[in-house]
């Protein structure tokens, strides 16, 4: 299947919770309304709106597939992903070819390893779709890293831009997985160390809201996790130089670092909190920046 051609493809949705209704809204906005749609919840409830859509609803997830050129996936978990495409009423049992499955779900590696195997089994090709900052579904300004055979991913490119800008190939099936569980440590961790912060600040007896204008002032130095993140995947020297880092600097960065964290783990003793993971941090980073 190629989005590509001018002719508007048949595209389904399985799940339409927050995530899938969120993309069939953004398609539908764009003139790409879906041809069928299918969730476990609907039950009773079938014809009636849901999340604000109209669309035909149908009763199983190879409903969807026999009417779809695309058929985007977005359960809750592996279990799901699984039955869906391989119970008894998923979608390896739907005739219509070519056809492509879109997995928008957050799930594990080995999930889409035998995702891949069976589709390909059954002549379907898999993409899948790492949802980046799902939030900006609706209005197109979430990040989407896909993997997938190239020929499958260029073919509905077309389809996932009108929900995502960019939409970043990062190669294999699994990959685009692989891509947002990295971003998203890298966001959890910060945020993880924000919130025991926020938690040693008021233990070590600071008023909170002054010390939140202290960490919000000094942030036009520090430029955030995406800033670091960039730093950090720079793969040499020359493509640090234009952040201003430097082997030299990251020398010294760990030596401030070592200083710095020794002296946070004796203010959460002091304080009597348990901030064991700064140690973890402290240990490890001559390994990290250096």
């Amino acid at each position: 299947m190629n989005t590509t051609t001018g002719a508007k493809p048949h595209v389904g949705m399985v799940g339409v919770g927050s995530l899938g209704s969120s993309v069939a809204s953004a398609l539908g906005n764009k003139g790409v309304p879906l041809t069928a749609g299918y969730d476990k919840a609907f039950g009773e409830n079938r014809d009636r709106t849901w999340h604000g859509l109209s669309f035909p609803q149908v009763e199983s997830p190879r409903a969807v597939a026999d009417v779809c050129d695309v058929a985007f996936i977005a359960v809750y978990d592996d279990e799901q992903v699984m039955n869906v495409l391989g119970s008894a009423s998923g979608i390896v049992h739907s005739t219509r070819r070519p056809l492509t499955v879109i997995l928008l779900s957050t799930v594990s590696l080995e999930c889409i390893s035998l995702a891949d195997d069976l589709l390909s089994d059954h002549d379907i090709s898999l993409v899948d779709c790492g949802c980046n900052g799902s939030p900006g579904i609706r209005d197109g300004t979430m990040v989407a890293s896909v993997g997938g055979p190239i020929e499958a991913v260029e073919g509905v490119r077309p389809l996932i831009e009108l929900f995502a800008n960019p939409t970043v190939y990062m190669g294999r099936v699994g990959n685009g997985m692989k891509a947002k569980l990295i971003r998203n440590m890298i966001i959890y961790a910060t945020w993880y160390a924000a919130f025991q912060g926020a938690a040693v600040a008021e233990a070590a007896g600071l008023d909170v809201g002054e010390m939140m204008r202290v960490v919000d002032a000094s942030e036009r130095f520090n430029l955030g996790s995406t800033h670091v993140a960039k730093r950090a995947f720079a793969r040499s020297d020359e493509d640090d130089a234009s952040a201003g880092s430097t082997r030299a600097e990251n020398g010294g960065i760990v030596a401030f670092a070592h200083k710095d964290l020794s002296a946070v783990l004796e203010l959460g003793q002091q304080s009597g909190m348990d901030i064991s993971f700064i140690r973890h941090l402290e240990q490890g980073y001559n390994a990290v920046m250096t």
